[in-house]
């Protein structure tokens, strides 16, 4: 079945950051402590439809989208900056030429150099990337042919995309073709840097908005399995493929999937935090 028409939604959910103190030397927003005896680290989780605003002990935040964990040691700033994100974050860091910052995920660290980007690298997605909204970041841990050095330079407006298998890849492609991304030269299988990217809906999430650009419906399922601690289930494949692009803020899951009847025929059933969706024949 062909892809679908393009849709944009006028519609938009918010979830309110509320601030329910501070300990430690960074405030949390609906998240909570993990390891509390643990005096090597402070491990911060961000539960499943919620997020979490973090101070760190140098005064730079850190956003945490849900189901996102944050650790780092409690000798962070000693000698170097160090956290590990298995997740989401939105970094917004405080420059220290002293105190090098260095975001460690499952697949790639990233050198900061005093900045605001933001990185995506679930454990359990086949994507892992980084974007760039201000400042200068650098890639660690990945090699890449034709680079200098061990560190891939991203600059603003930029995304770095590591894509952990060939499936994963191609559909990374198919989304480059259909956003119009453009991929600048450094690209090699399992890699991508695209270059003069929108980075409002890659970081809207932050400010209580699930924005989506082009999505196909199993993409943006992924996205409101997150953002409503729900899990949905597709019957058939027909569905998936579908794309989307629009905006919500303040609409429940029950809402959100109303409006999207409206453009799509599907049907869906839901028990508790489990839904089921198929296409309407």
């Amino acid at each position: 079945m062909p892809l679908k028409k393009l849709y944009r939604l006028a519609a938009a959910i918010m979830i309110p950051l509320m601030l329910m103190g501070g300990l430690g030397g960074f405030i949390i927003t609906k998240g909570y402590l993990k390891n509390k005896t643990d005096n090597s680290f402070t491990t911060i989780y961000s539960p499943g439809g919620q997020k979490t605003r973090v101070i760190l002990p140098d005064k730079s935040i850190v956003w945490l989208n849900a189901k996102t964990t944050l650790k780092y040691a409690s000798s962070f700033n000693d000698n170097k900056r160090s956290v590990y994100i298995d997740g989401e974050a939105f970094f917004d860091v405080k420059h220290d030429s002293l105190h090098p910052f260095i975001v460690k995920t499952s697949t790639f660290n990233i050198k900061v150099y005093g900045t605001t980007f933001n990185v995506k690298a679930y454990k359990e997605a086949i994507i892992a990337e980084a974007t760039l909204v201000k400042g200068k970041i650098c890639i660690q841990g990945i090699s890449v042919s034709g680079n200098n050095g061990d560190e891939i330079i991203i600059h603003p407006n930029e995304t770095f995309r590591y894509v952990k298998d060939k499936d994963a890849y191609n559909k990374a492609i198919l989304h480059v073709s259909a956003t119009k991304e453009k991929i600048s030269k450094r690209i090699e299988p399992m890699v991508q840097i695209a270059e003069k990217v929108d980075v409002t809906p890659i970081v809207a999430w932050k400010d209580g908005k699930l924005s989506f650009k082009n999505e196909s419906f199993s993409t943006l399922a992924y996205k409101l399995e997150q953002w409503y601690d729900v899990k949905i289930h597709f019957e058939d494949t027909e569905v998936q493929e579908i794309k989307y692009t629009g905006q919500f803020e303040k609409e429940n899951i029950n809402q959100v999937l109303k409006y999207l009847q409206i453009l799509t025929p599907f049907e869906y059933d839901m028990k508790v935090n489990e839904i089921y969706i198929r296409y309407k024949k």
